[in-house]
Order: C-alpha cells, then structure tokens, then sequence
C-alpha cells in the first residue's frame, strides 16, 4: 500500500512544522489502516520513515554569548530537514538563529559545515546552508515542500529528527493544531 499525501504530509520532524516530506506519487492510495485503532500501518510508517531519513540532519549549533565584557560560547544540538539538492536546510529559531558555527551530521554519518542564511524568531523558523568542499557539486537528499493546507487537527504524523543530539528518532502522534496563535501578536 503507498502511502497516501495527507500521513505523508504529516510525517514532520521535530520542528514546528509538519510538512516537510515526500509528496506520495500521484497514484498513492489513502492511508490503509488498523481499524480497532485508525492508525497507519506499520508498513505505511516504514515506507514514510524511509522516504524521510536521508532528508533529515542533527544539527551541533555553538553560539556566542556576551558575559561581563567577553563571549561565553555554549553548544547545542537540533534538527533539521534537507528541502534542496543544493543544501538548504530548514530547521528552528531557537536551534541555529543565533550561530557563530554550524556542522551537521548528515543520514550517512558524513559532517558538513554550515552557515545561517536566515532567521524568524516569531516563526521558530531558521534556514541553514551546508557548505560542500569547494568545487564538489553535491547532490543532497531533499525532501519536498507537501500541502499542509490538508491538514487537519487529529490527522497521523511522525517526528523525526535529532531530540537531545539522538539521531534519526521516529516517534508517532496526532496533529494538535493547525494554526499557532500567539496571543497579543498581529492582533491576536
């Protein structure tokens, strides 16, 4: 059984947005599932966790921080997912937004560098820029862009990505809002 685009969609990673993955073919079939329970099965979940990994990156963030006249640096690791062949790379605000370096730790193991090429603070949304040796044209695995516009409150997802410097987790759940308020922002 394909999976069908509205799990596909959902199969998000640990980040504050849940569309980064795949598009099924456009062929796909909805979602077969566990009728006692209305959850994908776990083929369905292999195939979405597959098609995923080779996206996804654990970001080791240090950053610099004034304290009493000199820079404290401190590390810290995230995720991200890989949305271009050339290396661009979404990830959160809080994860790299305030970055003096970068590497990540791609699906294969291999360490890249990375640079910050913009942030959103209010979004929690950052985007990071692997740097491939110079003269090496690499060819990332990227995941697409999906429709989250189907989403829907309840819908099956999975997260994936690199919680507590972990790498490739999977874990299942439910989407639990689709639109973020933040109350007393743009007239919230």
């Amino acid at each position: 059984m394909k999976p069908s685009n509205n799990f596909i969609l959902g199969a998000a990673f640990a980040l504050s947005i849940a569309a980064a993955s795949h598009p099924a073919p456009a062929d796909a079939t909805d979602v077969t599932t566990d009728t006692a329970t209305a959850r994908p099965t776990q083929a369905v979940i292999q195939q979405v966790v597959e098609r995923v990994k080779p996206s996804l990156v654990r970001i080791h963030v240090v950053q610099g921080d004034p304290d009493e006249g000199r820079e404290a640096k401190s590390e810290s690791f995230g995720s991200g997912i890989i949305i271009s062949r050339d290396g661009y790379v979404v990830t959160n605000h809080h994860v790299a937004g305030r970055a003096k370096w970068l590497s990540c730790t791609l699906s294969n193991r291999e360490q890249v560098e990375a640079r910050l090429i913009g942030t959103d603070a209010l979004s929690d949304i950052a985007v990071i820029k692997l740097a491939a040796p110079e003269g090496d044209n690499k060819d990332y695995p990227a995941a697409t862009w999906g429709d989250s516009s189907r989403l829907q409150a309840g819908d099956p997802v999975l997260a994936m990505g690199s919680p507590l410097a972990f790498s490739q987790s999977v874990t299942a759940g439910i989407v639990s809002n689709t639109e973020l308020i933040i109350p007393g922002a743009r007239g919230a």
